[in-house]
């Protein structure tokens, strides 16, 4: 098994499970460059889930079963005695290894690749290193000049503190002024220390990076070899030396030598294919541009969400003599990276002067031209202005205008993405129906867009199965379309991330939350508030409320001041839910007043999730009213066909027990597609029948799936109901506590109702194997672990099992 570029945290994950010294003999390599963490992950954290394992260098340990080598060197010079089941080696390069590793007949092989950090670790590896939270924002600008390089951010992090540029405002840290100063000084110090031949090299690697590494004399190699080392560069598949850390590269090239830069980016303008580097030094020297380039490295700049970056460039491009034409195409970048800035008022200035510009063409380009920039101040107007209702009028009326099919087609698709993204589904349907056929002379990326937001729409009518069959259809398609329209990709991955939980929940698509989070070799960067949105509500649906709460406050606090789209309204309903669940209640009341404050924007497209946190944060502090409000809400939603979204509001309160939500929730099960709509019929069938077994039955549904959080309300609400059969009784309390142990659950109003003694009391050695079993280790594994008979180990769960009333174990564990 080869696992591709992982971040360490879950390469660790995936590791766990293989240092269990059951099985055949197998070497673990675990392969980075310099700076991504290995040397910890070998020497704190595989010692942390193999405590007997022994670190050695050069000789075998004379008894333990796994045995780890930080380095090459390290590696014994032979094959490993019979007792040695486990090698877990770190090292750059696989090749660095003695011949005897990789040759078959010793070991089996598992490789893994430490790449950059991700998202999804990214806050939580600043504020442990900080020693309190980050603001969103600062995190992920720190990221980007780090690399996302785990030792290179650690070193950032400690530097702008100790320099002041880090303060804490409101318990959070937030960034206050420009970091690259840091690394010019780091570099300087650097560069001073090292001979000039060496210097040179340094340079010239960073203003052609990516820099050849064919024909180095032996300083340049040198050179190389030291950043290799030092964690900022690497050497790619393709032989080419490449940076690792944007704000090491930008200081190397900053403290080059001026006529060396003027030479090396010169050379690079004249061969046809200049650099990021060399088309960015040619606009701050004022020199023309050709306009190819130019676009190919503002696409680049906002792609990565570099938006103070490209608005730079793009207001530097229009201080040049240009045409009308490339007037006209630096105002609309400039309102692109606005846009991305969160500031409507600037970019609406933009797209004046675009306006302005187009008049200046011939017909029919004028007419053209006015008729997009209308339809993009249409969207500043709905999108982050909230003034959906005038942005689709202003659509309505541009189509109408519009001087041939295509333009107006555009106008028809915008306003249809539009009403869909702010939660006005039933409106982009009728217009979908009714515009179906001017869509269709749109271009291409433009329809695939649409076929988004359609999916988009099926999830809101309760049509999760056919929204899914329509984005994988258009997959490649969408693919091949996000390299000319960037937002294609974007808009893509939220769609499945969406239609994926309400299909089959997080469980099925374990890698999907790694994907959104890449931050390596990827089209585009995830957008800070957006991402964490998905991120909290995931650690909601998994039981994990603490998280779900934390990300979700550091998200609303960023969205306060950089929430392009407008996710605000979705997060405090989210916060509402979690800080009633957690006993917080003032809070959670504060966050219900603030609602109504809140523009929907982006929200909407989400709008059934929101309403749902909302009935959990007032069901659970007694709102009167609550249950008339689900019940008129789901009305009107079912009478709008916006089934999923009925099913939403009213499955919340059914979890609550809510029987008349149950009902009603029953009711349009025909109407409703997908297993996770199933197992919420399933929930509300066993609040009507009130059937301890039933409730047990869906649990155990329900965290097959991952969803936690919901599993434990079942189990909960069938351990609180009198039973004849205590068995059954016992089954749904223990899982209760099983789901509790792994969940941060305990002031969740309907656990923390049950009993103490509702949990089953076990001996020492039935905790460890309940541990192990829930780990998902087999009766083998467990006798290993344990050092037991493998009949011991059997006699010690069928004990537990009775306890319990457990009955069931996945039978691919059990051998």
């Amino acid at each position: 098994m080869i696992i591709p570029s992982a971040a360490r945290r879950d390469v660790e994950t995936l590791l766990a499970p293989l240092l269990s010294p059951v099985g055949e003999p197998t070497a673990v390599v675990i392969t980075s460059d310099p700076g991504f963490g290995v040397t910890t992950l070998l020497t704190e954290r595989v010692p942390a889930h193999a405590p007997s394992a022994e670190i050695i260098s050069g000789q075998w340990h004379p008894t333990a079963a796994v045995q780890i080598c930080i380095g090459p060197p390290d590696v014994p010079g032979t094959p490993p005695p019979a007792h040695v089941l486990r090698l877990v080696v770190g090292c750059q390069l696989v090749n660095e290894l003695p011949e005897w590793v990789t040759e078959h007949g010793h070991m089996g092989v598992e490789l893994f690749v430490v790449g950059q950090l991700r998202f999804t670790e990214l806050t939580e590896y600043c504020s442990a290193r900080l020693g309190g939270p980050i603001d969103l924002g600062s995190a992920h600008l720190l990221g980007q000049v780090s690399g996302y390089v785990p030792a290179m951010l650690a070193w950032l992090l400690g530097e702008v503190r100790q320099q002041g540029l880090l303060v804490q405002v409101g318990g959070l840290w937030h960034l206050t002024g420009d970091v690259q100063p840091v690394f010019d000084a780091y570099m300087r110090s650097y560069l001073t220390s090292v001979p000039e031949a060496r210097r040179l090299a340094a340079h010239r690697f960073a203003l052609e990076d990516p820099a050849p590494a064919a024909d180095l004399d032996e300083e340049e190699e040198l050179t190389a070899q030291g950043l290799i080392g030092m964690g900022v560069m690497r050497k790619r598949d393709d032989g080419r030396l490449q940076w690792l850390v944007p704000g090491v590269a930008e200081s190397v090239r900053r403290l080059a030598p001026g006529t060396m830069v003027k030479r090396i980016m010169a050379d690079s303008l004249a061969s046809g294919r200049p650099t990021p580097q060399a088309v960015r030094w040619a606009l701050q020297q004022g020199m023309q541009v050709d306009d190819g380039h130019f676009l190919q490295l503002m696409d680049r700049l906002l792609r990565e969400r570099s938006y103070r970056d490209a608005l730079n460039l793009a207001r530097l491009s229009l201080q040049r003599d240009h045409s009308a034409e490339v007037r006209y195409q630096d105002n609309l970048l400039a309102h692109h990276a606005l846009r991305g800035l969160n500031d409507p008022d600037e970019a609406l200035a933009h797209l004046r002067d675009a306006e302005t510009a187009a008049g200046q063409l011939p017909s029919p380009e004028h007419e053209k031209r006015s008729t997009h920039v209308a339809a993009l101040r249409a969207e500043v107007l709905g999108y982050q202005k909230g003034e959906v209702d005038a942005a689709a009028a202003l659509l309505q009326q541009a189509q109408h205008q519009a001087p041939d099919d295509q333009a107006a087609a555009e106008c028809a698709a915008r306003r249809v993405m539009l009403l869909t993204y702010t939660g006005h589904i039933s409106q982009a349907m009728l217009t979908l129906e009714a515009e179906q056929e001017t869509v269709g002379a749109a271009g291409n990326a433009l329809r695939i867009r649409c076929k988004i937001a359609e999916a988009i729409q099926m999830v809101a009518c309760g049509r999760s199965h056919e929204a899914f069959t329509q984005l994988v259809k258009i997959r490649h398609q969408a693919e091949l379309a996000q390299q000319s329209d960037r937002t294609v990709g974007e808009e893509l991955a939220a769609a499945f991330s969406a239609v994926s939980l309400a299909v089959d929940g997080p469980d099925q698509f374990p890698a999907l939350l790694a994907q959104l989070g890449e931050t390596e070799n990827t089209p585009s960067t995830p957008e800070t508030v957006g991402f964490h949105v998905g991120l909290a509500s995931w650690h909601w649906l998994a039981g994990d409320l603490d998280s779900a709460h934390r990300y979700a406050e550091l998200d609303a606090a960023a969205a306060e001041y950089g929430d392009p789209a407008g996710y605000r309204y979705l997060l405090v309903s989210l916060l509402a839910a979690t800080s009633a669940l957690r006993g917080q209640r003032t809070q959670a009341q504060q966050r219900l007043h603030q609602l109504p404050g809140i523009m929907l924007r982006a929200s909407g497209a989400a709008l059934g999730a929101a309403l749902a946190h909302q009935v959990v944060a007032r069901v659970t502090l007694g709102v009167k009213g609550t249950e008339a409000w689900v019940m008129e809400t789901a009305q009107e939603f079912s009478d709008s066909g916006l089934y999923g979204w009925a099913s939403d509001v009213l499955y919340s309160a059914a979890r609550f027990g809510s029987k008349r939500a149950a009902r009603a929730l029953v009711e349009i099960e025909p109407k409703l597609q997908g297993h996770v709509h199933a197992l919420r019929v399933q929930h509300a069938r066993a609040v009507i029948s009130q059937d301890i077994l039933a409730f047990h039955a869906v649990a155990e549904e329900l965290r097959a799936v991952g969803l936690t959080l919901f599993a434990a309300e079942a189990a909960a609400t069938g351990a609180a109901l009198e039973a004849k059969d205590p068995a059954s009784k016992r089954r749904c309390s223990a899982l209760v506590h099983e789901l509790k142990e792994n969940s941060s659950l305990d002031n969740h109003p309907l656990l923390s109702r049950l009993p103490d003694g509702a949990r089953p009391k076990l001996t020492r050695r039935e905790e460890q194997v309940q541990g192990l079993i829930a780990q998902g280790l087999s009766n083998e594994e467990i006798a290993a672990k344990l050092s037991l008979s493998r009949r011991t180990v059997e006699n010690h769960i069928a004990s537990l099992y009775r306890k319990t009333g457990r009955t069931r174990r996945n039978p691919a564990r059990l051998r």
